[in-house]
């Protein structure tokens, strides 16, 4: 049996590959229980200590039939030097 949980999976998830396209590090957010028929801000800071590639991206892993809606809006990102 599945969890009874009405809080989606969904995350804010980020990946982390060297300049070689070799994988570094990951993480990433999942929603919370207050996201629950309300706006919940996801964020992640990320430092690169070499050159490489970062990729984010954001995942609705929930059974639709069983789990709220889920949208991601107003998404951007912010490149500082």
């Amino acid at each position: 049996m599945g969890s009874s949980t009405t809080v989606p999976k969904a995350y804010l998830v980020w990946l982390f590959f060297n300049s070689s396209y070799q994988f570094v590090n990951a993480g990433g957010q999942a929603i919370t229980n207050s996201a629950y028929n309300a706006f919940e801000k996801l964020s992640r800071s990320f430092t690169a200590t070499q050159n490489g590639f970062l990729y984010i991206y954001v995942a609705n892993e929930s059974n639709v039939s069983a789990a709220a809606s889920v949208y991601f809006d107003e998404t951007y990102i912010v490149h500082e030097k």
